[in-house]
C-alpha cells in the first residue's frame, strides 16, 4: 500500500562557471523549457564551492515545494554564486549568469535574491529573456512578497482575530526569509510608554530584524 508521501525532488547542478574569484552554479530539478525551473540568483561569500552547491540544492528543493504549493507550473531551482566580494564582481556575475541561462535554452528562469537587485535583473534581461522579475513594472516585488505573506497569515489566523477578547492584544508577525528586506508595519500603539518601555522602539526592532534576516 502506498503511503502517499511525496518524495523529495532530485536536484543537481545543471550549469556552472568556476574561476578563482567567482563561481556560479545553476541548481535545479532535471527539467527543460516545457516545465522550466524557477528560483532567484543569490551571491554570497560561501566558504567553498561545495558549501555553495549544498545551499543551492537545499534552496532548489524548497522552491520545488513552493511552486507545487502555489501551482505555478515551474520546477524548483536556484542560482547560487560564490564571491569574496559580491559587489566587486557584479558585472561579471550578470554576464556569466546570462551565458549559463542561455546555455540551458529556457530550462531555468531566475530573478533577484540575496545581494542581487531589480536593477541587476534589468541588466540581465538585456542579455537574456530568461528572467522573471518586476522589470519595467511599477510593482515592488519585495513589497508584494511581504504583503502576500502577511495576507496568508491573516487568513490562517482569521478565527483567532475574530475571537480575540476586548482588552487583549494579538500581534501577528509574518517573516518571509527571502533576503529582500521589506517591512509592512501597521501597528498603532496609543501611548509612547508602556511602563518604562519606549514604544517607538517596537518598529525599530522589526526594522532591525528585517534588515538582518537572511
Amino acid at each position: 500500500m502506498s503511503s502517499g508521501k511525496k518524495t523529495a525532488p532530485t536536484v543537481s547542478v545543471l550549469a556552472e562557471h568556476v574561476s578563482d574569484h567567482l563561481s556560479v552554479f545553476v541548481v535545479a530539478e532535471d527539467t527543460d523549457a516545457k516545465r522550466p525551473a524557477n528560483g532567484g540568483l543569490r551571491v554570497l561569500n560561501y566558504p567553498s564551492d561545495e558549501a555553495c552547491i549544498a545551499d543551492g540544492q537545499r534552496l532548489a528543493g524548497l522552491m520545488t515545494h513552493k511552486h507545487d504549493l502555489y501551482g505555478t507550473g515551474f520546477a524548483g531551482g536556484k542560482i547560487v554564486a560564490r564571491a569574496a566580494e559580491p559587489d566587486a564582481v557584479k558585472d561579471e556575475l550578470i554576464s556569466v549568469t546570462a551565458e549559463l541561462l542561455e546555455s540551458l535554452d529556457g530550462a531555468m528562469i531566475t530573478g533577484c535574491d540575496l545581494n542581487t537587485s531589480l536593477e541587476d535583473m534589468e541588466r540581465l534581461t538585456a542579455l537574456t529573456p530568461h528572467v522573471l522579475a518586476a522589470v519595467g513594472s511599477p510593482v515592488d516585488a519585495s513589497a508584494a512578497t511581504a504583503h502576500g505573506t502577511l495576507g496568508a497569515v491573516e487568513a490562517v489566523l482569521d478565527k483567532d482575530l475574530n475571537d480575540a477578547r476586548p482588552g487583549r492584544a494579538l500581534v501577528q508577525v509574518a517573516l518571509d526569509c527571502s533576503g529582500r528586506p521589506y517591512l509592512s508595519y501597521s501597528l498603532a500603539i496609543p501611548s509612547q510608554k508602556i511602563g518604562t518601555y519606549d514604544t517607538e522602539l517596537v518598529k525599530e526592532f522589526f526594522v532591525a530584524v528585517v534588515n538582518n534576516s537572511g
